[in-house]
């Protein structure tokens, strides 16, 4: 859902560079079969039924092709957490923007927060222009649910990774 690729993030006091960006790229799309298996069980709202939010998020996201940059920020704990976010989505991609907003669970760290989520929106197919729901989910059990808003297309096989990098 977003790319970093064309700019620089400090992330933990390093610097990260295009090179370094496009590393986290190919490892957002390098996963085992394994990995995809258990990511094709994306969450669902029964997934946080009885559970209070977290916190919350809101990020923008810009596509060219099959890659992604963009930036968001967490509120947690009262305080916001910036972040910079490098994605991709299987198959050719196009050309979009995404604005999106909503709440976060099971997130009782914020160290638990960065790192890989993946939506498996399970059809393939066109995204157009409109507003949707997205559910994400990381490594370590956060989901994130999401209102985003869409402008432009992409075409997907159905399947999306973002890499959350903390600034």
């Amino acid at each position: 859902m977003s790319r970093i690729a064309y700019g620089t993030a400090l992330h933990r006091g390093r610097q990260w560079s295009r090179r370094s960006a496009l590393g986290g790229l190919l490892a957002v799309g390098a996963c085992t079969q394994q990995q995809v298996e258990r990511a094709v069980e994306a969450p669902t709202e029964a997934s946080v039924r009885g559970r209070a939010p977290s916190g919350t998020v809101r990020l923008d996201e810009r596509f060219l092709a099959a890659a992604g940059e963009g930036n968001g920020t967490l509120v947690f704990q009262g305080r916001s957490h910036p972040f910079r976010i490098v994605g991709s989505v299987m198959g050719p991609g196009g050309a979009a923007s995404i604005n999106a907003q909503g709440d976060v669970f099971n997130l009782a760290r914020l160290s638990d927060f960065a790192g890989r989520y993946t939506q498996s929106s399970g059809q393939p197919g066109l995204t157009e222009p409109g507003v949707s729901e997205l559910w994400l989910q990381n490594e370590a059990g956060v989901i994130m649910r999401l209102w985003a808003r869409t402008s432009g297309v992409l075409l997907s096989l159905g399947r999306q990774e973002i890499l959350i990098l903390m600034v």
